[in-house]
């Protein structure tokens, strides 16, 4: 049997397009999603969102699973390398160097992580809002929420055994401060990688924003320099760098009027070596220094965001992969398949009006099976296929409406309601 079948979709007026849908390319598009309607309102987005995030979550084993694997493996790697320092002088240098560590390298294998996922998750999103599916904003908070189990999870699963495994200070509120830290730092390399993804979907170009941008943060933390060295033209750095505040804030936990035994000189002077407050001066950081650089962390995480929410609430790029049936170039895009049951091609072209054809391909011409003025995307398919039985179900109803005359419907429509064999 060989069957040409020529077919149209619809955009019907129940589902109106977007007014930007034709307007793909890699530039900016002027056209935002606040001057379009939408079908629900933005707290039903916002639930319907979370709760698709949340099974993708969960379905997502070699994601979620990864990404927790990954902060226990790492966590014990560290916890072994520093294992229970003593509280000499060599390893009072190694504690600080610990706390570097604990604040830059997990937060820099996540960020290369996070680039390569929400490139991919993203492609859905370019999708979607340029079918006018849902708010931006309504995307991204239910992205956050939806990440909150990992985000909360992960930093616990990391700092656990360093706090304890690395004896740190003792006491419950500075191993609290210690995982707030970590947690409040997943939350900034989070909205860091959304910022750079939302300025381009590839990982090449976006990998390149979050190395760069995470690099200068890293070394401009006060450990690796410190913060009175550093030059002048660099100095500006560090006061946006989250590297910078959790650091500080990690050192003042572990030093503010802290006198480390071990000390075996009587005299006072020779023993300033072990007076954390003497420690924390020698870093440029100040006693009890809490307030300030939380609230740099704070403010950090809201700006990352909210560049992220600006750039994709305005910049949209064109739509990459097979998502969607509809046509978005101007020139025909060709699949072909091949294999032992037959061989299929489709040109797509899209069109201002159309109809949807079906022709037999041994003779007939093609008859009109619906016509209208609304916008149509045709492709043009052919299809053959040998010693196979083909079945098509449709009901009476619907193909009377559209074909009026049942009885001429002879190649792919039938109009009884039970399968026939063609």
């Amino acid at each position: 049997m060989h069957m040409c079948l020529s077919y149209a979709t619809s955009r019907s007026e129940q589902q109106p397009s977007p007014k930007y849908h034709h307007e793909r390319n890699h530039s900016t598009s002027s056209t935002s999603d606040h001057a379009l309607e939408y079908r629900t309102n933005w707290v039903l987005q916002v639930k319907l969102l979370t709760n698709r995030f949340f099974k993708n979550n969960y379905r997502d084993y070699s994601n979620t699973l990864g990404s927790l694997l990954q902060a226990v493996v790492l966590g014990l790697i560290v916890m072994g390398i520093f294992w229970q320092l003593s509280n000499s002088i060599s390893d009072i240098e190694n504690r600080n160097g610990l706390l570097y560590i604990v604040i830059s390298i997990e937060y820099y294998i996540t960020t290369i992580i996070l680039v390569e996922r929400f490139c991919t998750e993203l492609k859905v999103f370019d999708r979607e809002i340029q079918d006018n599916m849902y708010h931006t904003s309504a995307y991204l908070t239910a992205y956050i929420l939806s990440s909150m189990p990992i985000i909360l999870l992960q930093p616990l699963f990391y700092a656990i055994p360093i706090y304890y495994g690395c004896n740190l200070r003792h006491g419950v509120q500075y191993t609290l401060m210690f995982i707030a830290v970590n947690i409040i730092l997943t939350i900034i390399v989070n909205g860091m990688v959304w910022m750079c993804v939302s300025i381009s979907r590839d990982f090449t170009l976006a990998s390149l924003l979050a190395n760069t941008n995470f690099t200068f943060i890293s070394l401009t933390a006060g450990y690796l320099v410190n913060y009175h060295d550093i030059p002048v033209y660099v100095q500006w750095v560090r006061y946006l760098s989250f590297c910078s505040y959790s650091y500080r804030i990690l050192m003042s936990t572990e030093y503010s009027d802290r006198v480390i035994p071990g000390c075996a000189s009587s005299n006072p002077a020779d023993c300033t070596q072990y007076d954390g407050n003497y420690i924390l001066e020698t870093q440029d950081i100040g006693v009890h220094d809490y307030t300030t650089p939380w609230i740099g962390l704070v403010v950090l995480a809201v700006c990352y965001y909210s560049i992220a929410y600006i750039n994709l609430y305005y910049i949209r790029f064109p739509v990459s992969g097979i998502v969607g049936s509809d046509c978005s170039s101007s020139e025909g895009d060709s699949i072909e398949y091949t294999g032992d049951m037959g061989h299929a091609e489709s040109n797509k072209d899209c069109e201002q009006g159309g109809a949807v054809e079906q022709q037999q391909h041994s003779s007939s011409a093609s008859d009109a099976l619906l016509s209208s003025d609304t916008e149509y995307c045709r492709s043009n398919v052919t299809i053959s296929i040998s010693n196979v039985y083909l079945y098509v179900h449709t009901a009476k109803s619907h193909v009377d409406t559209v074909l009026g005359d049942t009885s001429s419907s002879t190649c792919l429509l039938y109009t009884s309601d039970a399968a026939d064999d063609m």
